[in-house]
């Protein structure tokens, strides 16, 4: 779930969102009591006072608000990443990955889709729940294979990348795309 669609479910402003967040980074640091921190929103109507206790503490509710929390971590660190590395990344399993040796390719399963906006992308990415995949940014397009897969045998690189109808496989060790294979 998206930040956004997250608001939108519960009904919660930005306000709202700022204060969940207040909530668990007192959480975390282990300043106080949890459950004096919730005593003080009731009591003194602050950080979202009663009506956000009350959602806090609901089952299940908290333990949404952290995932959504997750991914919008997750979104401004694939953002930042691939700001920084001319629009390329590589992700397996979730987690950004670089290698020294082996190859990158698209399965037969993998569509190759284009943006104009990398916020659109990366909405597609997170609405679409994808884990393995590349990006890359060229001549204004943002570029995305939605499933890639590593190989460090090259003949099964080759093998994944005809099934696969690929014009190139992405070689680690030069970081550079072969097109004869």
């Amino acid at each position: 779930m998206t930040k956004q669609e997250f608001l939108k479910k519960h009904s919660f402003t930005e306000l709202d969102y700022r204060n969940l967040k207040r909530y668990e980074e007192v959480r975390q640091s282990g300043e106080m009591n949890m459950n004096d921190y919730l005593m003080l929103m009731i009591t003194y109507n602050v950080n979202g006072g009663e009506r956000l206790a009350t959602w806090i503490v609901k089952e299940g509710n908290y333990a949404e608000f952290l995932s959504t929390l997750e991914k919008e971590h997750r979104r401004e660190v694939y953002r930042d990443y691939m700001l920084s590395n001319n629009g390329g990344m590589t992700v397996n399993n979730g987690v950004i990955v670089e290698y020294n040796k082996g190859w990158q390719v698209c399965t037969i399963n993998s569509k190759e889709v284009l943006f104009d906006d990398i916020e659109d992308m990366l909405d597609y990415i997170f609405r679409e729940g994808l884990e393995n995949f590349g990006t890359w940014f060229d001549d204004g397009i943002w570029y995305l294979d939605t499933d890639s897969r590593y190989y460090d045998i090259y003949e099964e690189a080759v093998k994944a990348a005809i099934e696969g109808k690929q014009k190139a496989i992405f070689d680690w060790a030069t970081r550079k795309s072969i097109y004869d294979f």
